[in-house]
C-alpha cells in the first residue's frame, strides 16, 4: 500500500464506522479511498464499494490515471495475485474479497449484501436515498463500514446529510473529518500562496474558492442557480427515449474554453437533460467531426447553437447539412447572445432549477460551472451574468440554450430551417 500522510492516516485508524471527509481538491482522497478499499478486500476478504454518482464518472474513476484498473495493473506488476475484471470493473482478492466500482444513476440498482465498506465518492453529488434506502441494509450482515468523500456541493446531497450526521452527539457510529486543500503536506506551498492571491485579487471566486478549496459547506444565498445538487438527478441513458423531443444547446469553444453539447428532453415533466459532451482543446474540424457523430446517434429534433464570435461560420456549417437549426429574428442560424437575449436566458433557466422543473445529469464540472455562476450589478445599473474569473461557463450556457426551446411562447417551427 502507498504510504499515507498524516491527516490521510488519521481519517484510516479512526475507530468511527461511519466516516465523513469533506475536503478540498487534491488532499488525497483517492489514495485514501484506494488504501482502505484494498485493505476490505484484503485483509476480511469481503466485498467494498467505490460508488460515483454516475455509470459516466465511475468509468472514468476506473480507467483514468491512477484510477482503480492502473491501481491493479500495478499490483499485478508487483508479484500480487489478482484478477481484474474490465467488464464489472472489479479487482478480486484470491481470498474472496474485491473491490469494485459501483454507479448509484438508480439507487435501487445499488442492493447486495455482505458488503465490507462503501465509499460514496463525489459524496456532495449522490442522493441521501441511495444510502438510506440502499447502501445502508447492505452492510449489516458484516457490519460494514462507509465513507463519505468529495468536495461539499451546497447545503444539500448526502455529504451534507452525512456531515449533519456526524454533528449529531448521539450518532456514536459517525465521525467527521474536515480537510482543506493545504491540509495536504504534500501539495505545493508555493501553488497554495498563487491560489490565495488569485482570491484575493478577484481572479478566483470567494464562493469557489471556499467550496473547492476550503471545503466549506455554503448556501444557495446569492448563487443565481438555486438546488443544484438537488436537481441533478437526471438518469444516465445510452438511447434516444420514446416520445421525446430532444433539444441540443451547443456553446463553442477552442482553447481556454470547452465545446459544450447538452442535450435535453422538452417533452417530459421536469424537463430533463439526456446527454452532455465536453470537448476541449480540439479544432474546429475536429468538433465538427464529433458533432456529427452526436446528432447521427441522438437525431436531436431542434438544435440551438450559440452563434457568437466564431459561432457564426460554425452555425452556417451545420444549417447548411440540413439539420433542425434554430434560426433567430434577424434571420441568421443560431442564438446571438448580447446584454439584451442574455438576462432572459440565463433568468428563465435558473427559474427552472429554483421551481424544480428541471433534472440534469450530475457531472462534477457542470454542478461546479453551475454553482460558481454570478450575476454582478454595474455601476450602471445594468446585471452581468458570467462566470468567475477564470473560471467558464459553457455547460450553463448550453444548458440554457436547450432549456430555452420549453420556456419560450414562440412557434418555433418557423424558425427552424
Amino acid at each position: 500500500m502507498p504510504a499515507l500522510h498524516v491527516g490521510q492516516e488519521k481519517v484510516r485508524l479512526h475507530p468511527a464506522r461511519f466516516k465523513v471527509l469533506p475536503c478540498g481538491r487534491r488532499w488525497g482522497k483517492t489514495r485514501l479511498v484506494e488504501a482502505i478499499c484494498n485493505a476490505v478486500a484484503i485483509s476480511r476478504n469481503l466485498p467494498a464499494w467505490w460508488i460515483w454518482p454516475s455509470h459516466v464518472i465511475a468509468k472514468d474513476a476506473w480507467k483514468g490515471t491512477h484510477g482503480l484498473l492502473d491501481w491493479g495493473l500495478q499490483l499485478q506488476r508487483a508479484g500480487f495475485q489478482l484478477d481484474i475484471s474490465k467488464v464489472d470493473r472489479a479487482l478480486y482478492y484470491p481470498g474472496g474479497g474485491y473491490v469494485a466500482m459501483r454507479s448509484a444513476d438508480d439507487p435501487d440498482a445499488l442492493v447486495g449484501a455482505g458488503l465490507g465498506l462503501a465509499v460514496f465518492d463525489e459524496c456532495g453529488l449522490h442522493q441521501v436515498r441511495s444510502w438510506d434506502e440502499s447502501v445502508r441494509p447492505a452492510l449489516s450482515d458484516n457490519v460494514g463500514d462507509a465513507l463519505f468523500v468529495g468536495v461539499p456541493r451546497g447545503r444539500q446531497g448526502l455529504l451534507w446529510h452525512a456531515h449533519q450526521m456526524a454533528q449529531d452527539p448521539d450518532a456514536t457510529d459517525w465521525a467527521e473529518f474536515p480537510a482543506t486543500t493545504p491540509d495536504n503536506p504534500l501539495f505545493p506551498k508555493a501553488e497554495w500562496a498563487s491560489l490565495v492571491a488569485d482570491h484575493e485579487a478577484g481572479r478566483i471566486s470567494d464562493r469557489y474558492f471556499r467550496q473547492q478549496y476550503l471545503a466549506e459547506f455554503l448556501g444557495d444565498h446569492g448563487a443565481v442557480f438555486e438546488r443544484v445538487v438537488e436537481m441533478a438527478v437526471a438518469p444516465h441513458v445510452t438511447t434516444r427515449p420514446d416520445g421525446a423531443f430532444l433539444v441540443l444547446g451547443i456553446d463553442w469553444g477552442r482553447s481556454n474554453d470547452a465545446t459544450v453539447f447538452s442535450l435535453g428532453n422538452v417533452a417530459c415533466t421536469p424537463l430533463r437533460q439526456v446527454a452532455l459532451e465536453r470537448i476541449v482543446g480540439r479544432s474546429y474540424d475536429e468538433q465538427l467531426r464529433r458533432l456529427s457523430a452526436f446528432v447521427d446517434h441522438w437525431k436531436p429534433d431542434l438544435i440551438v447553437p450559440e452563434r457568437n464570435s466564431m459561432g457564426g461560420p460554425l452555425c452556417e456549417e451545420i444549417a447548411g447539412r440540413g439539420w433542425p437549426v434554430f434560426y433567430g429574428p434577424d434571420g441568421e442560424p443560431g442564438f446571438h447572445t448580447n446584454p439584451g437575449t442574455k438576462r432572459p436566458l440565463i433568468e428563465q433557466y435558473a427559474h427552472a432549477f429554483r421551481t424544480g422543473e428541471i433534472e440534469i445529469l450530475p457531472d462534477p464540472v457542470q454542478i461546479t460551472e453551475h454553482q460558481a455562476y454570478e450575476v454582478k450589478q454595474l455601476s450602471t445599473g445594468y446585471m452581468t451574468f458570467s462566470a468567475p474569473k477564470n473560471e467558464h461557463d459553457d455547460t450553463v450556457i448550453a444548458g440554457a440554450l436547450w432549456v430555452s426551446a420549453a420556456m419560450e411562447t414562440a412557434d418555433w417551427g418557423a424558425v427552424v430551417a
